[in-house]
């Protein structure tokens, strides 16, 4: 939905899944609980330099609904992440091209309401028309109970990432 006198562009989504696996600790078996995602999100660009392209701003809230009794059940993963009946999500997004959107400076962040945080500085390089580098930095911070340090505790480091397209 275009919000025109804020400039900006709004979005929400939902989905309903009948049947999301998850592990359930005391038989060491798979089950199913449904789920429903809620989804809002404001997308605005702003222009902080004049005579450079305007900052994408994006701003988002995602809630995560899982139905049924979920006591002894945990994500079906590696980590055996606890679930809670509501999960909520807070995103923010920076992106300034430069250098005619060869060079994109890009910043992430990601809250968890159970104590997660993920923090993502990064850099993305159009090289040429075949080439591209990303070099990028990941930090997880929260409780270990929380998703994001338990789901990605070997991600918490630089990386760079080289792209060939054909």
């Amino acid at each position: 939905y275009p919000w025109d006198w804020a400039g900006a562009v709004l979005r929400a989504e939902t989905a309903v899944t009948s049947n999301v696996p998850f592990t359930y600790t005391t038989g060491a078996s798979i089950i199913t609980r449904p789920q429903i995602q809620q989804f809002f999100s404001i997308d605005r660009p702003t222009y902080i330099v004049p005579g450079l392209d305007s900052l994408f701003i994006n701003m988002q809230f995602e809630e995560i609904y899982t139905a049924g009794s979920l006591h002894h059940v945990t994500q079906n993963n590696a980590t055996g992440a606890n679930i809670t009946s509501a999960q909520q999500f807070v995103t923010v997004f920076f992106q300034q091209p430069l250098f005619q959107k060869r060079i994109d400076l890009e910043f992430l962040s990601v809250i968890d309401t159970a104590d997660g945080k993920w923090f993502q500085p990064g850099v993305h390089w159009q090289i040429g028309d075949n080439y591209q580098l990303d070099l990028y930095y990941n930090t997880f911070s929260g409780s270990k109970s929380s998703r994001f340090p338990a789901q990605f505790w070997w991600a918490d480091a630089a990386w760079l990432r080289f792209t060939y397209q054909f």
